[in-house]
């Protein structure tokens, strides 16, 4: 049925990515599992460091984050949301300071980022998602900064 996934950083797993997901059970009582980490190592803490769409419904998501220490550069991969399948995580390269993802459809995302080293100027990226990795094409400042937020819709 119809569930939803929640990707948090766990403090009291030295801040590393972790991937929940809840169910309606008796189509009123919600259901949320730990299914477990997904990163090697630890998400900033600064409020917009971490990201997550649906890729394909009750099975797949695409998460973003900015990693926890220096030099602050990104990662996005998608995962199955039992964690027994995952893409190949794309470094973002750059030192990342907001990040954001959407789904475009299952075989498609966007994602966007500010820089802290170019003036927290605003990009965004394309990618195809193909099998394990995500291809993507160059990157586009949509904004020469500083922008301090990004959010994205279709």
């Amino acid at each position: 049925g119809l569930g939803t996934s929640a990707a948090v950083e766990d403090y009291g797993q030295a801040r590393h990515g972790a991937l929940c997901t809840c169910a309606l059970s008796n189509g009123t009582d919600l259901v949320c599992q730990r299914r477990g980490l997904f990163t090697s190592g630890p998400i900033h803490h600064d409020a917009g460091s971490l990201a997550i769409a649906t890729l394909e419904e009750d099975s797949k998501v695409v998460a973003a984050w900015r990693m926890g220490s220096a030099p602050y550069k990104g990662q996005v991969q998608w995962l199955g949301v039992g964690l027994e399948e995952s893409g190949q995580a794309r470094t973002i390269d750059a030192e990342v300071a907001f990040v954001a993802v959407l789904v475009l459809s299952s075989t498609s995302i966007v994602y966007a980022y500010t820089d802290a080293q170019r003036n927290h100027e605003g990009t965004v990226v394309f990618c195809a998602v193909e099998f394990a990795l995500l291809n993507c094409q160059a990157h586009h400042v949509f904004d020469r900064g500083p922008v301090h937020s990004v959010a994205l819709a279709a």
